[in-house]
């Protein structure tokens, strides 16, 4: 008999789930109303840069508000970082001079495409068409094919390239010389003619250093111990010249969807409360180098035990192929063999042997995060040409695959992927294309071609290593946490760790790593904008310290102390801020939703952008599956063991003290 009550209770349990999920994703779908507001043409591609992608950010973030999503952190749902915002009004020129002084002016979008990140150029010469490895005495070069171009002469300023097909962005400023031009084949025709005198090309962008944002929601859990993060960028690709640009494809796509699915999960919380919390990123900057998630990923550390990303980029191509489903590296395998068994149970189409290239999840992977990304296998098909419309989507189709990722990410919600390897998958060739060779680049190939160039060679903290490839320059960077002062000040000799002596609670720490982030030296494979290779190393500034993490431990006690040039917001993703007030207005706890224990605390001068947030726990070593390395346990007890912290550290007083020692000034 209680066997039968309990096989009818999970049946049940069971049922409720099934009408909540139900009730979700069949409610009408807002992927395509999400989609025609993306990619109005008035919003110009959202590209980084536009008020376009301003209102998409806006736009995105009424959104997660409307489907009872919580800001990531403080008050609004931006997430805002610093990056180089390239010159949309910039549009390249060029023109052809024949023997008889005649001049035609080409038609930048139809005859000839340059990628707009590109630094300013100008150069005017004759044409050589496929010349010789020692050619010299034109700058620039003609060639058939991008297999023709790989051959080309390093002393060359422009590389024309025939295409039947353009594609345009604007992630160039890590591209060196010789510059890539795509040519039309009319116009490749037009060059080949010997009554040809010289060709002018010229690009004049002013490109600048501005701040974006992100847009970020939290849907939280039960235990919120684990979370799902779910990503897509929001940001396209502008108009170029004659040719419109909305960005559909690129990504509205994956935005859309991902609203949708936001909207499905949103609505099944108010029925029954997730475990995990949900994170809902719409990154920006991911045509630009993939800016906004690199930036976001620091805001991550540390928070959760386990976390896995999700990440949807162009989706839906009418003519784009079926679904990439090759894992991106060891660490996602369970979670994709997971996935691939959802989409063979569905009928949806995808190819385990191929895996898509470069996007936002690549910046999940710096921290070892298991990673799935949704995208077709051929999506230069359509993506970054003026076939990224609307009608090129089938809406039927992104909004089939919506529902497939909310019922995975609802019926795993408490299942763990980490420390677990899945099939094995056979090594594919991966398919060459103009477009991407010339505008992509394939993160995973270029960290593993770090790897394998540093192997033996040791990177100081303030040392990097520059090397060459797919006609680009990148950066492995030597950067790793510091161990004392006196290592500090090897790389910062007017740097000290604040004076903490007359600290009580630290009586009997030492200090075991500072981790100091600076704006000159991040700690990732990244593109390089200078011109030498090898190692080199870099001029760090203690006024470029951007983020400092200090650790003082005894035994097992750890006290974590951050140190950090921001308005006051939450670093701690599964926690809610409570302030205190009297004596101690401007202090705040960041309590465990479920357990309503202290995680940490913290104090700001909203004036003076200055933060510091400290966490005091005990941390013992555990082994399994490799992860996690430590089994983590608060030592906050209450509120009256937080004030007497709060008393010993003297933060309100003391504050620019320990803000200048570490980095340089006054606030």
């Amino acid at each position: 008999m209680r066997y039968k009550k309990s096989f009818a209770a999970i049946c049940i349990c069971f049922f409720v789930i099934v009408l909540a999920l139900s009730a979700c994703t069949e409610s009408k779908s807002i992927v395509e109303p999400v989609l025609k507001e993306l990619a109005q043409p008035s919003w110009n591609g959202r590209q980084v840069g536009t008020d376009g992608n301003q209102k998409a950010a806006e736009y995105l973030a009424d959104i997660l508000k409307k489907y009872g999503y919580l800001p990531f952190e403080g008050d609004d749902y931006y997430h805002t970082y610093q990056q180089i915002i390239p010159d949309v009004s910039s549009v390249p020129s060029m023109k052809i001079t024949y023997s008889d002084n005649s001049v035609e002016v080409l038609e930048p979008g139809l005859d000839f495409a340059v990628n707009r990140g590109l630094p300013e150029f100008s150069v005017k010469s004759e044409v050589v068409h496929n010349p010789v490895k020692n050619y010299s005495g034109s700058q620039i070069a003609l060639y058939d094919s991008i297999e023709d171009m790989r051959s080309s002469p390093a002393d060359f300023d422009i590389i024309m390239v025939k295409s039947d097909k353009f594609g345009f962005s604007a992630n160039g400023q890590s591209i060196k010389k010789p510059y890539p031009v795509l040519i039309s084949p009319e116009t490749y025709n037009k060059l080949l003619g010997k009554d040809i005198a010289f060709v002018e090309i010229a690009h004049s962008p002013k490109h600048n250093v501005g701040y974006v944002s992100n847009v970020v929601g939290v849907l939280k859990g039960t235990d919120s111990k684990k979370a799902w993060i779910l990503s897509a960028h929001f940001d396209g690709t502008a108009s170029y010249g004659k040719v419109l640009m909305t960005s559909a494809y690129d990504n509205g796509s994956g935005t859309a969807a991902l609203a949708e699915i936001a909207r499905q999960l949103g609505e099944y919380a108010k029925r029954r409360k997730l475990k995990n919390d949900i994170i809902i990123c719409f990154f920006n900057g991911e045509e630009t180098g993939i800016s906004g998630s690199k930036s976001f990923i620091y805001e991550l550390r540390n928070r959760y035990e386990e976390m896995y990303n999700i990440n949807i980029d162009c989706v839906g191509g009418k003519n784009c192929g079926a679904l990439a489903m090759k894992p991106y590296n060891e660490e996602s395998r369970a979670l994709y063999d997971a996935v691939t068994e959802q989409l063979k149970k569905h009928n949806i189409a995808h190819d385990v042997s191929k895996y898509y290239g470069a996007s936002d999840h690549s910046s999940f992977t710096e921290l070892g995060i298991p990673v799935l990304v949704f995208g077709q296998v051929d999506v230069f098909a359509i993506a970054h040409s003026p076939d990224d419309k609307i009608e090129n989507l089938d809406i039927n189709k992104i909004n089939e695959l919506c529902k497939l990722i909310t019922r995975f990410v609802i019926e795993n919600d408490d299942r763990s992927f980490v420390g677990k390897k899945g099939i094995n998958y056979e090594d594919d060739s991966k398919a060459s294309n103009a477009n991407k060779e010339l505008n992509g680049i394939d993160w995973d190939a270029v960290r593993q071609e770090a790897e394998r160039l540093t192997e033996g060679i040791s990177l100081a903290f303030n040392e990097i290593f520059v090397f060459e490839y797919g006609n680009m320059k990148f950066q492995k960077s030597g950067y790793h946490p510091l161990h004392s002062e006196e290592e500090l000040k090897l790389y910062y000799p007017e740097a000290s760790l604040p004076d903490f002596s007359g600290v009580s609670a630290l009586d009997g720490f030492t200090i075991e790593n500072i981790d100091v982030l600076n704006t000159n030296n991040p700690p990732l494979v990244i593109s390089y904008p200078g011109e030498q290779t090898g190692k080199t190393t870099v001029d760090l500034k203690q006024e470029d310290i951007s983020l400092a993490v200090l650790e003082y431990v005894k035994d097992t006690q750890v006290f974590r102390i951050e140190i950090k040039t921001r308005e006051l917001k939450s670093s701690n993703i599964g926690y809610t801020g409570k302030k205190l007030d009297g004596e101690y207005e401007g202090y705040i706890l960041y309590m465990d939703d479920a357990s309503k224990t202290i995680g940490s605390f913290g104090f700001a001068d909203p004036k003076k952008n200055i933060h510091f947030e400290v966490s005091y726990f005990n941390r013992e070593s555990a082994k399994a599956d490799g992860k996690p390395p430590y089994l983590i346990k608060n030592l906050l007890k209450n509120k009256e063991q937080v004030k007497k912290l709060i008393d010993d550290f003297d933060f309100k007083n003391r504050g620019d003290d320990y803000f200048t020692a570490l980095f340089g000034k006054r606030f």
